[in-house]
């Protein structure tokens, strides 16, 4: 069950050694399923920052478009400091969903 190292993982997230924060985003990243995906965005809603930054790297590295949603609703409310980069973000995500929808089908 991924709901119970993602808490312990996502603590990782706002040590001070960056090496530390940057791979525990890599593995919360690597949890799949929507529960992980879940857990995952909630971390943008945390009062820290750094918890805000690491959720949205874990986010980036996923690439899921079903962090759509996650990300349109918890970007207007992200610290100044990371907000660009979940604009960012969304639009990568926004561009692949519609090229993805106007994509021929295969077969």
């Amino acid at each position: 069950d991924v709901a119970v190292p993602i808490p312990l993982v996502s603590a990782a997230l706002a040590d001070d050694d960056t090496s530390v924060s940057y791979a525990a985003s890599e593995v919360l990243a690597k949890f799949p399923g929507p529960a992980a995906l879940n857990s995952i965005a909630a971390l943008l809603t945390a009062n820290d920052v750094e918890l805000q930054f690491g959720a949205l790297r874990a986010l980036a590295l996923r690439a899921d478009l079903a962090s759509i949603p996650h990300l349109r609703k918890a970007a207007p409310q992200l610290d100044p400091m990371i907000r660009g980069y979940a604009d960012t973000l969304l639009q990568e995500l926004e561009e692949r969903q519609r090229a993805r929808a106007a994509a021929p089908p295969k077969g």
